[in-house]
């Protein structure tokens, strides 16, 4: 009788949170309005564990696997708040005088906290995912997915946590400051912007040859305008270009040359190759998306899902140039580097980015770093389980009719390209800062008139 009590207990806190999850979803799987773009600040889901709290109510029945894995889970979120060194996350203060590092793992004990925060659950789970039993068809209804829900959860608030210290050392002039991270002086350069916006809108309406013929001049005014701009705030470049030159249809890498008298001249590569093709459907997800390129691009114009084809080709084309700017800046940025002609304050953000793009990881402390392309370094590794978090979700829900990710915004977020770029954030400190532009020139851009729904509902 205990034994049947408690599986109709089980049942019913299933089916309670079956219904939540339902009533609650803000997963574009389960609806069919898009979610709300949210910037790096605003998007704090994956505290809200609620996977953790459950496997904490049912304590006494875990397995000691899964017990360990709370147990790492709330060192997790009590280092998260303010996150340690790395020597507090491995030894004591004790243990400091007698601790021996080479010059590569010193650097490691001296960083702050970031991708060792949570290596304890990312290693756990291939193992987690391999708990759960073959009849597991009701959400939640086992310790095993809640456990690999519990840890889906602390990966968001992870890189929430990296992504949230990249952009807040930027934004106080600790860090190269690109003006695409300063939300506000970017909002501001682009209301002054409007009739360019408004040009390469009505641009996007003509067919490809001329558009991106017209594009090259007004795009790269544009970027003149910007980098005129991009001024009077703590971490800005004091690096700026004289000239700037647009290429369309180019899958170069953009660069930076010197001209005659030391003028410094900018290229910025604009890859618009089937363009037409990719704004004539729906902006696709993660699982919909053929190559990097299709998730590269669908990240790009997320909360363009509802806007036509032609506006679409516009907010890509801004937004590729962005990218462009953003990663340009931060290599002006660079020129600061012992440049006593510089105010000190930029020498020593321009110092703080090198550190980052240089860090390489220590291979004794489970962090080495890799490249983007390279899959065997140990950050690659231990994160690669979570890539396949999506299939597994996928195989899930086909095959009980229910996600195996309880928490709509998880999954939601599983299922988004933002996945494949919050990885590689935790992956790789180099570009940790700069991909988080994407998000925030996306909302700025949606709240001019050119890109807003409601402007062009009201004009029809």
């Amino acid at each position: 009788m205990q034994q049947s009590n408690r599986d109709l207990r089980i049942i019913t806190d299933d089916l309670r949170n079956f219904l939540r999850f339902c009533e609650e979803s803000s997963d574009p799987l389960l609806q069919a309005a898009p979610a709300p773009v949210q910037t790096p600040q605003q998007n704090r889901i994956g505290q809200a564990n609620g996977a953790l709290r459950d496997l904490k109510v049912r304590r006494s029945e875990l397995s000691s696997r899964q017990a360990a894995v709370v147990e790492n889970l709330d060192t997790f979120y009590r280092n998260a708040t303010s996150p340690p060194d790395n020597f507090g996350l491995f030894f004591t203060d004790a243990e400091r005088p007698m601790a021996r590092f080479n010059q590569q793992e010193q650097a490691t004990m001296d960083r702050r906290g970031s991708f060792c925060l949570n290596d304890d659950a990312l290693r756990a789970l291939p193992a987690l995912l391999d708990d759960i039993p073959a009849e597991a068809g009701i959400i939640g209804h086992s310790n095993a997915t809640s456990a690999v829900n519990a840890v889906a959860a602390s990966v968001k608030s992870h890189t929430e946590v990296v992504n949230g210290a990249a952009l807040l050392e930027a934004q106080r002039g600790q860090r190269i400051c690109p003006m695409t991270l300063k939300p506000a002086k970017f909002q501001q350069f682009l209301g002054q912007n409007s009739e360019s916006l408004r040009q390469i809108a009505a641009i996007c309406h003509q067919p490809l040859a001329r558009r991106e013929r017209l594009l090259e001049s007004r795009l790269a005014a544009l970027a003149i305008s910007y980098f005129r701009a991009s001024g009077g705030y703590p971490g800005a470049p004091e690096t700026r270009p004289q000239e700037v030159l647009v290429e369309m249809n180019c899958a170069r890498q953009s660069d930076i040359g010197i001209g005659p008298g030391g003028s410094i001249c900018v290229r910025l590569a604009i890859d618009s190759e089937g363009i037409d093709e990719f704004c004539s459907r729906p902006v696709p997800r993660l699982d919909d998306c053929e190559d990097f390129l299709a998730v590269f691009r669908s990240r790009l114009l997320q909360g363009f899902q509802q806007h036509s084809p032609e506006q679409r080709r516009a907010g890509l084309y801004l937004q590729l140039l962005f990218n462009e700017l953003t990663d340009i800046q931060e290599t002006l940025g660079i020129q600061s580097v012992g440049n006593r002609a510089h105010p000190p304050a930029a020498q020593r953000a321009a110092s703080r980015t090198l550190e980052e793009w240089e860090y390489k990881g220590s291979r004794r402390f489970g962090d080495q770093v890799s490249g983007a392309l390279d899959p065997r370094g140990q950050r690659a590794i231990l994160t690669a389980p979570m890539e396949t978090i999506r299939v597994e979700d996928m195989h899930f829900q086909a095959a009980f009719h229910s996600p195996l990710l309880s928490d709509p915004r998880v999954r939601n977020w599983v299922h988004s390209p933002d996945l494949v770029f919050d990885l590689r954030a935790l992956r790789e400190p180099s570009g940790r800062l700069l991909m988080q532009a994407a998000p925030l020139t996306a909302q700025a851009l949606l709240q001019t008139p050119e890109f807003s729904l409601e402007q062009h509902d009201s004009d029809d």
